[in-house]
């Protein structure tokens, strides 16, 4: 008899273990959330029936933001997303979004019923990503990170981490609004079908708004992570 023994290390407050002898991809440095001039906040983890390539995928995508986000930051309906390049890092993809949200959520003073903001994404492979809000007004800026560990095929506990720029981050607002948001997704992920992500292009019907989804799905078949498909 013997212990199992994994890879491990403690990074932002989360533990991360690697179930090969060799990581295929070195942890997340997320900026923001690394520094230790800022405070993390950690919201409360859950549990999602979904895979975990589903909810990256959600978390990543900013067409649904006016509709199912209209009670938390989404924008208008009759707003076009932006268009916008997906670039390949060494650690996964990145992206910026300029974005007008409906409402002011952020609490640096500056006032206004809306706010112009561009959110970056950087998303480590295979399923980490932080989410860089800075409206375009002063130099406020929040970090929003999240990763997942799958408990199955079909079932995926998410970890995340929040911080911002204020020195004393508001943890009622910022934990239940963050709660708020993932309740929002949470609904539309768990009843997404087929529950696999398609990884085939030829298997959905792709809009200009899903160029990050687009890449992210090239990835994870490029890793083995799903059947190929031709592009």
């Amino acid at each position: 008899m013997r212990l199992q023994s994994l890879l491990n290390e403690e990074r932002y407050g989360i533990i991360w273990a690697c179930l090969s002898e060799t990581p295929s991809h070195a942890l997340p440095d997320w900026p923001g959330i690394g520094d230790p001039n800022l405070k993390n906040l950690h919201i409360p983890s859950g549990t999602w029936a979904a895979a975990a390539s589903r909810h990256v995928e959600n978390f990543n995508d900013v067409a649904h933001f006016p509709f199912v986000h209209k009670e938390t930051f989404g924008g208008y309906e009759s707003d076009p997303i932006p268009n916008y390049e997906v670039t390949a890092t060494d650690y996964g993809l990145t992206f910026d979004l300029p974005y007008l949200e409906e409402g002011n959520r952020f609490p640096d003073d500056i006032e206004g019923h809306e706010r112009h903001v561009t959110y970056t994404y950087q998303l480590t492979l295979p399923f980490s990503t932080i989410i860089i809000i800075k409206p375009d007004e002063g130099p406020y800026a929040q970090y929003f990170a999240d990763t997942v560990c799958p408990v199955s095929a079909r079932e995926t506990r998410i970890f995340q981490v929040v911080t911002d720029t204020s020195g004393e981050p508001d943890a009622d607002f910022l934990i239940k609004e963050s709660q708020m948001v993932n309740n929002e997704d949470k609904a539309i992920v768990e009843s997404q079908r087929p529950e696999d992500l398609p990884l085939d292009l030829k298997d959905e019907i792709h809009i200009p708004a899903d160029r990050m989804s687009v890449e992210y799905r090239r990835t994870l078949a490029r890793l083995g992570l799903g059947a190929p498909f031709s592009s």
